[in-house]
């Protein structure tokens, strides 16, 4: 049974996400509808997925949706979803398993050498001509401009939340596209999309 601690954090997660960026989930929907081919059944990957995975219901096919903390997993699964405790730097998963492969907001949790591993893990296991989309947060360009952004970005959970250079230099280095930087609360909160294309060769670069 999950610690009570996970029991009350998750919910009180839920409803802070709620009031501080009440869009987010709509508006990651909606961007995964607008990359991959939504009437074609696919094989998902859902890294770092939380008890939640905000790629459930959205496209036809199985998902398979991990998270390292096996507590935090969904406690329900709606059909053609698989839930498993697997570590993001080592997946258990062959290579060119997947049309399409999510990563939104787990970089910022990881060190450096970290992410370098789990964008290289997020590559060997999208099929060739397979994509991988992921959203990770940026910190605000000056504190005195989002006072109230800055503040709950100290406050993150994870403890490495980037510059927009830093973010972009990490995905750049692995032939991400990067996103322009974007607000997705009321708050003043900002990340970056960016977008891999496995073209099973080399980088390829595709607009967002």
């Amino acid at each position: 049974m999950p610690p009570l601690s996970v029991k009350i954090k998750y919910p009180l997660w839920l409803v802070v996400q709620w009031i501080l960026a009440p869009c987010l989930q709509r508006m990651i929907r909606s961007k995964v509808c607008k990359t991959f081919t939504v009437d074609r059944t696919g094989r998902w990957l859902d890294i770092g997925c939380g008890p939640r995975s905000l790629v459930a219901r959205t496209l036809p096919g199985t998902l398979v949706a991990i998270d390292s903390v096996a507590e935090m997993l969904p406690s329900t699964q709606r059909d053609f979803t698989i839930c498993a405790c697997a570590n993001a730097v080592a997946l258990p998963f062959t290579s060119g398993s997947f049309d399409g492969v999510f990563c939104f907001g787990l970089l910022h949790h990881l060190k450096e050498d970290e992410v370098e591993l789990v964008l290289a893990e997020m590559q060997r296991v999208a099929r060739p001509g397979g994509s991988i989309l992921l959203l990770d947060s940026v910190r605000p360009h000056s504190i005195l401009r989002r006072p109230f952004a800055a503040f709950l970005r100290a406050l993150d959970r994870g403890s490495y939340v980037r510059t927009e250079d830093a973010l972009r230099g990490l995905l750049n280095r692995r032939g991400f596209r990067i996103g322009p930087r974007f607000t997705y609360s009321w708050t003043g909160l900002e990340g970056c999309w960016a977008r891999f294309n496995n073209n099973g060769r080399k980088s390829h670069r595709l607009p967002l």
